[in-house]
């Protein structure tokens, strides 16, 4: 789910969300529920959000000193979506940060 938020800035903030469901019961799950191994996700997810701002970037700044996942994960037929949006990344006059982390690198830290 995507969203823009105006609040009279000169500029609006693209809100990006994923929802994902465990199909069985229809409960939501969480990305907690999804990653069996959180620290190990996370260092992967952060080699890829490094490699990303530097491409569009062309300097790492604070926000690489201050990583932490998106507050949600998605997936495709790929693997795991990863998006930060400008709310995210703290400064609305930024791109979105968006990457697929292939599921051949990273299947082994999802519960399925």
């Amino acid at each position: 789910m995507n969203g823009n938020i105006n609040t009279g800035a000169a500029s609006s903030t693209l809100r990006f969300k994923f929802f994902n469901f465990d199909l069985s019961n229809g409960k939501a799950l969480t990305t907690a529920d999804l990653i069996n191994n959180m620290e190990a996700f996370k260092t992967i997810v952060k080699k890829y959000y490094d490699k990303e701002l530097l491409t569009t970037y062309t300097s790492l700044d604070d926000s690489a000193s201050s990583f932490k996942l998106p507050e949600t994960i998605g997936f495709n037929e790929d693997g795991v979506i990863i998006i930060y949006d400008n709310f995210e990344l703290g400064d609305f006059s930024k791109q979105l940060i968006e990457f697929t982390i292939p599921f051949t690198v990273i299947d082994q830290y999802l519960n399925y």
